[in-house]
């Protein structure tokens, strides 16, 4: 199956004072390498970074290998706008996509294989979403067969937040006991406390 994956980070991280999170590290590693690594390590035959035209300079210099960038078409800090902004050239080929925000960057190469695998390559549900105890995580698997409906969505709209609550029939559950799924930073707490949760799990880098 071929896997695409995009991280989304074009957010503007308002409650980290301006401080791009794609910029951030965590075991010596930008969030964006190391989900770059993850992602690849899992079996992600491409990897896209959405990133806004301030950050691009910064998050090329970083020269992540295996990794292209793209800047959306207009300057937003919506989930949806940068998702399409990834569906476009080669994502024709991609019978799947993996959708991973650059603020949970602890997520393990096996619980992203773990995913992949739970898909069933379009027979059955489109969308696959980790779990642990009731909570979901990242990343978000999405199937081929919804591409079409995501790209005719109107700005404005939720997106994939919005198909998961209005339609959680289309949703198959794959349960994790990883902790990096769901550990997200949107304040400097966030950060703090996901950094801790690094320390406990060392060595991190290279993803295994």
């Amino acid at each position: 199956m071929v896997t695409g994956a995009v991280i989304l980070a074009a957010g503007a991280s308002r409650r980290m004072n301006g401080r791009p999170k794609a910029l951030l590290t965590v075991g010596g590693t930008t969030f964006l390498s190391l989900l770059t690594s993850t992602l690849r390590a899992a079996g992600a035959d491409e990897v896209r970074a959405v990133v806004s035209a301030g950050l691009r300079p910064a998050a090329a210099a970083l020269a992540v290998p295996g990794l292209e960038l793209l800047v959306p078409p207009e300057p937003t800090a919506e989930p949806l706008v940068s998702l399409k902004a990834a569906l476009t050239g080669p994502a024709h080929q991609w019978q799947a996509l993996l959708v991973q925000p650059v603020d949970h960057p602890l997520v393990l190469p096996r619980t992203v294989r773990r995913l992949i695998d739970a898909y069933d390559g379009g027979r059955g549900k489109p969308l696959v979403q980790l779990r642990l105890r009731g909570r979901g995580g990242h990343p978000l698997l999405v199937g081929a067969t919804l591409f079409d409906e995501l790209l005719a969505l109107p700005e404005g709209r939720e997106g994939l937040r919005g198909l998961l609550r209005e339609d959680p029939e289309r949703v198959a559950v794959c349960e994790t006991d990883d902790a990096g799924a769901v550990s997200g930073v949107n304040t400097e707490g966030d950060y703090r406390r996901l950094l801790g949760l690094e320390q406990r799990r060392l060595p991190i880098s290279p993803p295994r």
